[in-house]
């Protein structure tokens, strides 16, 4: 059995969530307008094949709702001082040097970051780079087929 998990922010953590795809497809046509509602449905749908702590329900539903929105195309003001990283390759030895320099580069910086090596292909080729590794910062392909040096990517980043 093949899952679609996607990875959401909940609080200051990353979490896999099965099916989410399906559930906004359901909710998106219910034609539902008023934001509690919404919420509502999405985290009862979305218990059906996730645990959801019962402490923690409310923290999920506002991070369930939010990735409502960017499904619906919305845009969405990321959190402040919070960099999105993602570094694109499939973990390859160029990409493992890539995803350590950007470590390097964040913990340097003292940066708070959310930074994820993507190597699956059908989400990378969703960013589009037409070589690897790339790196994306906060949503803009800033490199293709190369690693930077530590001291680069810190010039990036701020």
């Amino acid at each position: 059995m093949e899952y679609n998990i996607t990875q959401i922010q909940v609080g200051s953590h990353r979490v896999g969530m099965i099916g989410l795809k399906k559930v906004f497809t359901e909710v998106q046509s219910l034609n539902l307008s008023e934001p509690e509602k919404i919420m509502n449905e999405i985290i009862n749908r979305t218990k059906r094949s996730n645990y959801i702590p019962i402490e923690a329900e409310s923290e999920y539903a506002e991070a369930l709702l939010l990735e409502y929105r960017r499904f619906l195309g919305e845009q969405i003001e990321e959190k402040r001082g919070v960099i999105e990283i993602r570094i694109l390759g499939p973990g390859c030895p160029r990409c493992e040097e890539l995803v350590n320099h950007v470590m390097t580069a964040v913990a340097e910086l003292e940066l708070p970051a959310d930074v994820q090596h993507i190597r699956d292909l059908k989400q990378i080729a969703n960013y589009g780079p037409v070589s690897t590794p790339a790196l994306v910062i906060n949503g803009v392909i800033n490199v293709m087929g190369k690693v930077p040096s530590v001291e680069q990517l810190k010039r990036m980043m701020v």
